[in-house]
């Protein structure tokens, strides 16, 4: 029977969320509905009193705007429609998440943050003179809910207990504090320069009191709480909130430290709108991480998203401080010796170099994330060039040459380095493993290849390829082993899709077997995966055994890190256990033990624990519980699956000893 793997991998609903029990959903999703009209009524309605405020310019402003042949009312339009784009996107996302989420208490809670946060950072709910007491009630609630938010995410049930009676008590202080401000704003009419509210310094002092006290809970409810899942959806606005500080503070930066607008020419109406735009796009960032975070289920890469954020970030204000470096050193000259240096240069010269400082920067930025912040032994960018295999050349070439005795035959197989021919001496038939030009160039090949020799040749087991000679001929390496005439594992799973469980038990014992001298002899093996396991007819013909080929990333315990590749990642990512992502010298024979799992998982279910991209599924290993098998095989014994998941811990200490109780806890009734 064939089976499709593209069906199985379709991903599920997320049904993350718990809905709590103590409150009425159908009036909190009738109010979440009213909030987001309301807001854009407020805007709408408020758009004629910002565009009249906004028309209300200096006469300087306004020769700047003629200079530019820009209407007189460039800015008013221009602010309205930013803001209505920002506020029509907002409440998009608030309204999709509300209908998607009606019971969902965190989910509403979420929803509401989203559009009064953003309403408020518009002026879109504080411009309408009509409408005040509205304007005053959604702006208290706006940061109101920030805290209850805090409190309640990703679950919806509120921790500490007690943080249920600071949401009531805040907005009551908020409100009264609102409306005094608000009207005050409104008397005052702000000019356009300046379009903004002057909130006083003790509020915003007194505002990080409840703020600060309600990350804390956050932050505890993550290390103390939080399920797994639940710690990625609240890396997730952690994520938000750190891109937005980024736009945020190259928003300050530009608006108060950097006279970039300046040196380039740009004049004030322009400034403001494209800082404005900049601020507004910053916000957006919030809306996004939570939406995400709620609706989908894939929340582990938000790892990766904080990884490559960290590198980003890193790498711009490191060019940041480049081009400023650069900028002033440039001025400081030119000013010295040509005073009437044209200002094209101080710009030109340092963005030039700067540019060029991007790879370089970027390079050393990443190498600073991933292997001192993570803890990886390699670079991510260098571990995906290591997992790519290159193209073969000329398969078959060596047909018909004799090596060891063997004449060549027919290509069996080919991999990154090296080609597998059948041979034969006139009474024995033998695989020869060849190591081809590529990898005649590559001393890391050379050293796997003499690696896998060492290494077969103390192995004496049916479960294990034998090695009968190995050599060098001219500039050809070779490996005389053991003909297997069968299949590898990983050929009949793409045929098949996935075996039943009842058909791989006869040779479970036998491959644990195996597994377990190699272990007993000192040899961890570091790549089992189902390329490397091949299946074939035992010798009396009525049933099956399997044989372990493929030692070359194989190690002696306790003989430290033996790098093979440029990135230093030994194995095949998929069946990679995390000891082995992070520390290879800590690898012994539990990540054996993982990685036969992981193969388990893979020949019963049809998929991997952890799919997607390359740097997707290292994140996994580390950091991810896998799936239960039983998701993807519901006919898979208890017993069965929780073996596995057993041996997939992320800690070695909690696998199984020896492949052995494995097997026999695998096979338990």
């Amino acid at each position: 029977m064939r089976f499709s793997l593209k069906s199985r991998n379709k991903p599920e609903r997320a049904t993350t969320y718990i809905p709590a029990h103590s409150i009425n959903h159908r009036a909190l999703y009738l109010f979440s509905l009213l909030v987001i009209g309301a807001v854009l009524l407020l805007h709408f309605t408020g758009m004629q009193y910002t565009y009249s405020i906004l028309t209300r310019i200096s006469s300087q402003t306004a020769a700047e705007l003629t200079a530019m042949n820009l209407p007189l009312d460039f800015l008013a339009v221009g602010v309205n429609v930013v803001d209505t784009l920002i506020i029509l996107f907002a409440a998009s996302v608030s309204l999709f998440i509300v209908l998607q989420r009606p019971r969902d208490r965190g989910a509403l809670v979420a929803a509401l943050n989203i559009i009064l946060i953003i309403a408020f950072y518009t002026g879109s709910v504080v411009r309408h003179v009509d409408l005040m007491a509205i304007a005053i009630v959604l702006t208290s609630l706006a940061h109101a809910l920030l805290i209850l938010f805090m409190y309640y995410f990703p679950d919806g049930k509120p921790y500490p207990r007690y943080s249920r009676w600071i949401f009531p008590i805040f907005f009551v202080v908020v409100l009264g504090v609102w409306g005094q401000i608000l009207p005050e704003y409104h008397a005052k009419q702000l000019d356009a320069d300046h379009f903004s509210i002057a909130i006083p310094v003790w509020i915003i002092v007194g505002s990080f009191i409840p703020v600060g006290l309600s990350w804390l809970a956050q932050w505890q409810r993550y290390w103390r709480f939080a399920t797994p899942e639940q710690r990625q959806q609240i890396k997730w606005v952690i994520l938000g909130g750190i891109g937005g500080g980024l736009l945020a503070a190259v928003y300050g930066l530009f608006d108060y430290v950097l006279p970039v607008f300046e040196t380039l020419g740009i004049t004030p109406p322009a400034k403001l709108i494209i800082l404005r735009t900049l601020r507004l796009l910053a916000l957006c960032l919030f809306p996004l991480s939570i939406l995400y975070s709620v609706l989908r289920r894939r929340l582990w890469d938000i790892d990766i998203a904080i990884n490559r954020s960290l590198v980003y970030g890193g790498v711009f204000f490191g060019l940041v401080i480049i081009f400023v470096g650069l900028f002033l050193l440039l001025r400081a000259i030119l000013a010295l010796l040509l005073p009437n240096y044209g200002t094209e240069f101080v710009v030109v010269i340092p963005a030039l170099l700067t540019g060029a400082a991007f790879f370089p920067v970027r390079q050393r930025v990443q190498h600073f994330v991933d292997r001192r912040l993570y803890g990886f032994r390699f670079d991510l960018n260098e571990l995906a060039r290591g997992q790519e295999l290159p193209t073969i050349e000329n398969p078959g070439a060596y047909s018909g040459r004799t090596l060891g005795g063997y004449q060549l035959f027919g290509v069996l197989g080919k991999g990154a380095m090296g080609e597998v021919y059948q041979g034969h001496n006139g009474t024995q038939a033998a695989a020869i493993k060849i190591l081809n030009n590529l990898g005649v160039t590559d001393e890391n090949a050379i050293r796997r290849f003499e690696r896998e020799a060492e290494a077969i040749t103390h192995l004496n087991h049916p479960g294990i390829v034998r090695l009968y000679a190995s050599g060098k001929d001219g500039d050809l390496y070779f490996l005389i082993m053991e003909y297997v005439e069968g299949r590898t594992l990983r050929s009949i799973l793409e045929e098949r899709g996935k075996i039943p469980f009842a058909e791989i038990k006869p040779f479970l014992h036998d491959f644990a077997a195996a597994l377990d001298y190699a272990h007993a002899q000192g040899f961890v093996h570091r790549d089992i995966k189902p390329a490397n396991i091949m299946v074939r007819t035992d010798a009396e013909g009525d049933g099956l055994n399997t044989v372990l080929m493929d030692f070359g990333t194989a190690k002696l315990r306790g003989s430290g890190q033996t790098s093979i590749t440029g990135s230093g990642a030994v194995g095949t990512i998929d069946y990679m256990a995390p000891e082995q992502i992070k520390q290879s010298s800590t690898v012994d024979h539990h990540a054996d033990i993982y990685a036969f799992a992981v193969v388990l998982y893979e020949t019963l279910t049809g998929r991997l624990p952890f799919e997607g991209t390359i740097v997707q599924i290292l994140f996994g290993h580390v950091n991810q519980p896998p799936p239960n098998p039983r998701t993807f095989a519901p006919e898979l014994p208890s017993a069965a699956a929780d073996a596995i998941m057993r041996a997939l811990s992320k800690d070695p200490k909690d696998r199984y000893a020896t492949a052995e109780k494995m097997v026999t806890a695998l096979l338990a009734k």
